[in-house]
């Protein structure tokens, strides 16, 4: 037994919980297709859009998340990464979550409800554990993040135990769940611009330039409080015109940070760009949002997709193609196969957010176009990193 937790696998968080997240974004969406299109009911207490919505941010989502800080939290913090026993215990807990929402509909409502809220706590823990054993608060809006997306989670799960409506028409499960996507939007801008500073000077630098690049912190704090403005805004008057209003304030803010990057040739590497188009989404997704909410135009559901397919599509991946090669102790050069994996989720967003407004294209047909899409940028990533991930690190250290 003592074999198992040695295995590579567990050697870092990043290892498993990458798979996981990859795996999981191709897994549900046949699911998915087959709840949407042949009318299965997998929540009694919500609707099918809200269970899927769950699994992307609480499954896929959550998955990278947990890969990203725990692999970070060593190298901020001097403290020992979470590996063997531990690790395989907190991905059990992931993994249980999902089980109990696949079987949500033969499943008591309080067992599906405990299993879920389980995952957070326990990372949000072990975060705050190693941030204060090395007195550090300089990433402690990490922490107050994941804390902000497991009441997001505990208000989703209020909707199966109280009736009505949350602060206004919006429904307990769909408040929880749009304030979690945007939550995520938050911890994108936080990792996002940290990974940044690393990457562009190092393109840089490849590219004989000197490694100038420094992300200003105002800019970055002002695009996330802007959100977390909204947030509380949209929570409280849903779909108000001044949410509408702040969300494009929100969408500015995001090109604001953009700007910080260097335009041009770094923009060739596609672990920049990524990056660039991580944070452009989330200003055209809030841009719509804005626009929709201010003059009624119906077009909220389509772009909150352009956050979570877009922003989150291309920053998850282009995070987990950056982590997993550096970390497994390999050059950050992104092999051909990634190039296409973020042509295709681009490809994807832009589907399932412009499909709706061109009228020759069916919606089942917009819908299962996006959908393969996005398979075959996660399969792709797969097809590059699973030797990787599932071996020992290229460069004999360990890890």
């Amino acid at each position: 037994m003592d074999r198992f937790y040695l295995h590579p696998l567990w050697a870092y968080a990043f290892r498993p919980f990458f798979l996981l997240a990859a795996g999981y974004a191709i897994a549900i969406i046949p699911i998915w297709l087959f709840v949407l299109f042949d009318g299965v009911d997998p929540l009694p207490w919500a609707s099918p859009g809200l269970w899927h919505a769950h699994e992307m941010i609480y499954g896929f989502m959550v998955a990278a998340l947990a890969g990203f800080i725990l692999t970070a939290l060593p190298s901020w913090t001097a403290t020992a990464p979470l590996c063997g026993r531990g690790l395989v215990l907190l991905v059990g807990l992931w993994l249980a979550g999902r089980g109990a929402m696949i079987f949500a509909a033969v499943l008591p409502i309080e067992l599906v409800a405990v299993v879920n809220l389980a995952f957070l706590p326990v990372l949000c823990a072990i975060v705050t554990r190693a941030m204060m054993a090395a007195r550090m608060r300089r990433h402690a809006g990490f922490v107050w993040a994941i804390g902000g997306l497991f009441l997001a989670q505990v208000v989703f799960f209020a909707g199966g135990f109280l009736p009505g409506g949350f602060f206004g028409d919006a429904g307990w499960g769909e408040t929880g769940l749009r304030s979690a996507l945007l939550l995520m939007m938050v911890l994108i801008v936080l990792s996002t611009t940290r990974i940044a500073m690393v990457v562009v000077n190092f393109a840089l630098e490849q590219d004989g330039c000197d490694p100038t690049f420094r992300p200003a912190p105002p800019r970055r704090n002002l695009a996330n409080f802007v959100v977390l403005l909204y947030l509380a805004v949209d929570g409280t008057f849903p779909g108000h015109a001044v949410g509408g209003w702040i969300a494009l304030a929100a969408a500015a803010a995001q090109l604001d940070v953009l700007s910080d990057f260097h335009v041009g040739r770094v923009l060739r590497r596609p672990y920049v760009l990524g990056l660039y188009l991580g944070h452009g989404w989330i200003a055209v997704g809030f841009a719509g949002i804005g626009i929709s909410a201010i003059w009624g135009m119906g077009l909220g559901t389509d772009f909150l997709h352009g956050l979570g397919i877009g922003a989150a599509g291309s920053a998850i991946l282009t995070v987990m193609g950056i982590a997993g090669l550096r970390h497994s102790g390999r050059e950050l050069r992104f092999p051909v196969a990634l190039y296409g994996a973020l042509v295709l989720i681009n490809l994807s967003a832009v589907l399932r957010v412009g499909g709706s407004y061109i009228d020759f294209i069916p919606y089942d047909l917009m819908i299962g176009g996006a959908s393969v899409l996005w398979i075959l940028a996660f399969v792709l990533y797969l097809v590059v990193f699973v030797p990787k991930l599932l071996s020992v690190r290229a460069d004999g250290q360990p890890g």
